[in-house]
């Protein structure tokens, strides 16, 4: 369960380069009779909530996404304080990591960060066109400038030198090869294009609808990638093969799956000088789909979709033999006094947890009236909580 951003973009089907590669295996989401609320506390082993010990000058506003390493949570707040705060395990706060400024070691603007392979934190301000890189201690050391291509998301590929980088659906970036794309390959300087994947008309330039706001999970030597409406789940490998991993096979009514030529490109018109939300649910309705939303660890997977009405239900996944088990429009778990789980930032592959960060005001949207801390709310109305949900092994 993540958050989803709005800008302009579409992304379209891929080209049989991809169809090519590998043979998808399905998963089979039914979406009639669809539960406002299940309890999944069977499958919880533990949930803990930390309250996070914020300091002047490096307050969060709205997280946008949230990195977990052993022994730190990173903060990024893309859109409101324009930042990227650390804190411990235990909510302390460590650093703000970068300034926005001109000078040396600052950022003029943030749009993306990651841990890499050597586990620490890289920033992308692609207004700079750099990519900063931190030591364990959270200090900038390193500075690479980027070529021209500008991306809304860039991660590390695992065990590998290359970067996967997506773009919004524009032609700001020059074609490669001849054809627009969405999806890249990099070198280790950013300075060159290995491989692209995801290729689109050029009609559907400057098209508002909504994306995944963080498209790329890390899965032990793989790098996923999936995005809004495309029902496929992608795989990125050391090698730099881009697949198909996993097909999305949505009942009743599925979101065309040729929807670039059977839908964007008929309403392109109206897409272009329309909100992304708004024309998003007018091409939807009537459809289910996928919502992008896709939170993985080693034994399950929290798919996020959109049904007929286009309203958000939550698939939990079995990875053993890729069943779902339960879905709904909320998750509870009554023996934690959670009324509804929060929506999910970041998942721990080993530790098959899965986490979020609640404002403290939202508190009593998701905790029982009996939790203890709605004993004391008005302590917290000010302070922003990790809440880490831990799933049985199976």
């Amino acid at each position: 369960m993540k958050y989803l951003v709005l800008i302009i973009l579409v992304f379209g089907i891929s080209c049989s380069k991809i169809e090519n590669k590998t043979n998808s295996k399905k998963i089979y989401i039914q979406c009639d009779s669809l539960q406002s609320v299940i309890d999944i506390g069977a499958f919880v082993e533990n949930i803990e909530i930390t309250p996070l010990k914020e300091e002047r000058g490096a307050y969060i506003g709205e997280a946008h996404k949230v990195l977990k390493t052993k022994d730190h949570y990173i903060v990024f707040d893309k859109s409101i304080t324009k930042r990227i705060v650390v804190f411990d395990t235990v909510g302390g706060f460590v650093k703000n990591v970068i300034t926005l400024g001109r000078g040396p070691g600052e950022a003029i603007q943030l749009n993306d960060c990651w841990i890499n392979n050597e586990g620490n934190l890289e920033i992308y301000d692609f207004a700079l066109k750099k990519v900063f890189t931190c030591n364990r201690d959270f200090d900038i050391v390193k500075e690479t400038k980027t070529s021209k291509f500008i991306f809304s998301a860039l991660s590390r590929i695992p065990k590998s030198n290359s970067f996967a980088g997506f773009k919004n659906y524009s032609s700001y970036n020059p074609e490669h090869e001849g054809k627009r794309y969405q999806v890249a390959i990099l070198d280790n300087s950013l300075k060159s294009i290995e491989d692209t994947d995801l290729f689109y008309n050029d009609e559907l330039d400057g098209i508002s609808i909504i994306e995944s706001s963080n498209p790329f999970q890390k899965i032990n030597d793989t790098l996923r990638f999936s995005n809004y409406l495309n029902p496929f789940i992608y795989d990125i490998s050391v090698n730099n093969n881009f697949v198909k991993r996993f097909e999305l096979v949505y009942s009743p009514n599925p979101f065309p799956v040729d929807y670039e030529e059977s839908i964007l490109l008929d309403n392109r018109g109206v897409l272009k000088f329309s909100p992304g939300t708004l024309k998003t649910k007018d091409i939807t309705e009537g459809y289910n789909g996928y919502a992008g939303i896709w939170m993985e660890t080693n034994d399950y997977v929290i798919i996020g979709s959109f049904n007929s009405k286009y309203e958000r239900f939550y698939s939990l996944l079995r990875k053993t033999d890729n069943q779902i088990m339960v879905q709904s429009k909320q998750f509870s778990v009554s023996k934690n006094l959670f009324k509804r789980l929060p929506d999910f930032m970041v998942s721990e592959v080993e530790e098959n947890s899965f986490t979020a960060l609640v404002p403290g005001i939202h508190l009593e949207y998701i905790l029982n009236d009996d939790h203890p801390i709605m004993k004391n709310r008005s302590d917290y109305l000010d302070k922003n909580f990790i809440i880490k949900v831990k799933l049985k092994r199976i």
